[in-house]
């Protein structure tokens, strides 16, 4: 494990293929230099996700919510996550996580690899 400093990061997301990640301020940062795949638990997607001045697409895939556009520069930007009825998090105290926890892995995985097989 190290730390890396933020510069690095940059530069290390830029020569990345794909950038996968979760709902956080380093993903902000990441996501934008490098084609994306970012899953959010409770946060806004419409607030959250990669800038981009082309809409953004939905569509359903095993239960998860995939919201896909490319930017200016063609980079692919997506985001995935749960629709539950809570989000985004009423911070009702869940004690689940559900947002996060069901998930299904298989569908994560095959979005990975749609999104691997689009970059070819």
């Amino acid at each position: 494990e190290k730390d890396y400093p933020l510069w690095e990061l940059g530069h290390i997301a830029k020569g990345a293929l794909l950038y996968i990640g979760s709902d956080s301020g380093i993903t902000q940062l990441l996501s934008g230099l490098t084609n994306s795949l970012l899953f959010f638990g409770n946060g806004s997607s419409r607030a959250w996700s990669p800038y981009s001045k082309n809409p953004y697409y939905a569509k359903k895939a095993a239960g998860i919510t995939i919201e896909e556009t490319r930017n200016s520069l063609g980079l692919i930007k997506k985001i995935a996550y749960l629709s539950v009825w809570c989000r985004p998090c009423f911070d009702i105290g869940c004690k689940g996580a559900t947002c996060v926890n069901k998930l299904d892995n298989i569908a994560v995985l095959k979005e990975i690899n749609n999104t691997l097989r689009a970059l070819n």
